[in-house]
């Protein structure tokens, strides 16, 4: 993962892990995050705030793609169930007749 780690890689973490810091600190007015992150412009604090900044990016990555497969998954399933008790009320004939069309072959291309 590092042989391919590029600018697009750090900017796609450190954009939405400052932006989440600075919600925290500023729309919530966490006071303790202001005092650890102070923003005065200083060498220093914007090293400190680069380095959390994207810190928290990657956690935020991590749980972002913790909630999406798990509500992948949990959507495919739905899905699956549903076409099961679909593929369960079609007639008998419809499920003989494709069977019989793949294994004659008739269903296939022919080549030009």
């Amino acid at each position: 993962m590092l042989g391919r780690f590029g600018l697009y890689d750090f900017f796609a973490n450190i954009i939405p892990g400052i932006f989440f810091l600075w919600a925290l600190g500023t729309v919530l007015e966490i006071a303790k995050l202001q005092q650890a992150l102070p923003l005065t412009g200083g060498l220093a604090e914007t090293s400190v705030l680069i380095v959390v900044g994207y810190l928290t990016g990657l956690l935020l990555q991590g749980v972002s793609q913790l909630v999406t497969e798990r509500a992948l998954k949990r959507h495919s399933v739905n899905s699956t169930s549903t076409s099961r008790s679909q593929e369960e009320t079609r007639p008998s004939s419809f499920v003989t007749n494709s069977a019989s069309l793949v294994s004659s072959g008739s269903g296939r291309r022919r080549s030009a």
